[in-house]
């Protein structure tokens, strides 16, 4: 059998994007200017770090905001001032048009999970059994690999059942699932969608 579609025992299918609210998209543009803002303070030298430092406690002072028990925030927050981050709405139109930049990006701060938490890589339409189809390829890392499965829903039912083949590809990178989810044929897509279709 090519798929199966009970899930593992430690993970559950993922629903698609849209459970990614406005909420959870902002939260998820939160942490990206976090990682930007901890790699900035990552490159540079000791004493620039201090010398910045005391530059975010003046800031912090002069905002009502600095505390003492906690400087490492005053720091973090006065380096999301400093950096030309981009605003939510031009991050989101990236996020939307680079998703393996987004994912490797994350995935490379150890901030994505493992396989409670997959990343929807690309999606294609094709035509089977006399419907429209989605296969959205998904994405996420286990044990050193990355891992990947497809989930097909019928285009033109909104909120009709998703079907899920098992974890299909194991490869060193994204970018190299990515790839070979690309190579498949209509054919080969049909294929995987009649083995989880009950």
């Amino acid at each position: 059998m090519l798929a199966e579609q009970a899930p593992t025992p430690s993970w559950n299918p993922p629903l698609d994007h849209p459970v990614e609210t406005k909420e959870i998209l902002f939260f998820r543009y939160h942490a990206y200017r976090q990682r930007q803002v901890s790699q900035l303070l990552h490159v540079m030298p000791r004493e620039g770090v201090r010398d910045l430092y005391g530059k975010a406690r003046d800031w912090a002072k002069s905002q009502g905001v600095h505390d003492s028990r906690d400087p490492m925030t005053a720091l973090l927050r006065y380096c999301e001032t400093i950096l030309p981050l981009p605003p939510f709405e031009v991050w989101l139109a990236d996020r939307e048009a680079n998703p393996l930049g987004h994912l490797e990006d994350v995935s490379n701060n150890g901030a994505i999970g493992g396989e409670t938490r997959p990343g929807r890589l690309e999606t294609r339409t094709f035509e089977a059994r006399g419907s429209t189809w989605m296969a959205s390829l998904h994405v996420f890392r286990r044990d050193g690999a990355w891992r990947g499965f497809v989930q097909f829903s019928e285009v033109r039912i909104d909120e009709g059942p998703r079907y899920h083949t098992a974890n299909i590809f194991n490869e060193d990178s994204p970018s190299e699932i990515r790839r070979r989810f690309l190579d498949f044929g209509e054919p080969s897509l049909t294929a995987f969608l009649t083995s989880v279709l009950p």
